[in-house]
């Protein structure tokens, strides 16, 4: 499996520290399985600079959405290959059925926030809700599964080939907690990510900026590691970053996070980075 990183902020880039290494995209992951089946997980900004890169020839295209919120969707209006005619793109996202994953994309696909609407791509777009059960996608099992962030949010579970890859953009297993929940089915997310190849999470805030942002529905650093040790994680990358946070501190938080972290790695999430599972 493998994974390719186009933006892993939080929110919109905010006036502030230059993020050159870290990159100020909102999020958005390419991952491939070995046959290269294609799957992309969230539509924000970083959606754009994948649509230039992805193969003319590559036809069939699955984006998973993990929730509604305008940075894990803004990139879809600018994603190049929805205009084109031979690509056939399937969108999945949150709600019980088609028709509610439609009504919630086309807030934005459509005037006055934006001029083109979701019939008017020129691909063959196919909408989804996502299933509750794990279903196949390609070269994928895929489990989906409601976390704690502010409105019906999902995050993914990927297996291929037995390589375990998790996705919590948003996410905040525990809030205000000091420790973790005796019970693991009393912590968000635990199921999807017990035993992960790679974790990618929610890591936004610094255990001190977390004081003033309990029940925002993100992370501090501290809270993500604990996470990752009680599922037994082989590798977490650090994602959701605050966009006012300098490349200095990311790579600070990411360090010192690996002084804590037992039994796996700790890496930020940068803009074109590219890992094998």
């Amino acid at each position: 499996m493998n994974i390719t990183f186009y933006g892993t902020s939080g929110s919109i880039p905010a006036p502030g520290p230059s993020r050159v290494l870290v990159g100020g995209n909102t999020p958005c992951v390419l991952v491939q399985s070995d046959h290269k089946h294609t799957i992309i997980l969230d539509a924000g900004s970083g959606l754009r600079e994948l649509g230039y890169r992805l193969p003319k020839n590559l036809d069939l295209i699955d984006i998973f959405i993990s929730h509604y919120h305008l940075d894990h969707i803004y990139g879809l209006g600018f994603f190049t290959p929805l205009f084109e005619v031979h690509r056939e793109i399937h969108i999945w996202g949150p709600g019980a059925q088609e028709s509610e994953v439609r009504s919630s994309l086309n807030r934005f696909l459509s005037p006055p926030l934006f001029p083109v609407r979701l019939e008017d791509f020129k691909a063959k777009v196919h909408i989804h809700a996502v299933p509750t059960t794990s279903f196949k996608r390609g070269d994928f099992l895929i489990d989906a599964r409601p976390i704690k962030h502010s409105g019906l949010t999902l995050g993914y579970r990927l297996n291929s080939n037995n390589k375990i890859l998790t996705y919590l953009p948003d996410h905040e297993p525990f809030s205000g907690q000091k420790q973790l929940p005796d019970r693991d089915a009393d912590i968000s997310g635990f199921e999807l990510a017990h035993e992960a190849d790679l974790l990618i999470h929610d890591a936004q805030f610094t255990d001190a900026e977390y004081d003033e942002h309990i029940g925002w529905g993100h992370s501090c650093i501290s809270q993500t590691i604990k996470f990752a040790t009680r599922c037994r994680v082989k590798a977490l990358v650090t994602f959701s970053h605050d966009p006012s946070h300098s490349d200095e501190l990311i790579l600070e938080m990411a360090r010192a996070a690996n002084l804590k972290a037992k039994n796996f790695d700790v890496a930020p999430g940068i803009e074109g980075q590219e890992i094998i599972i």
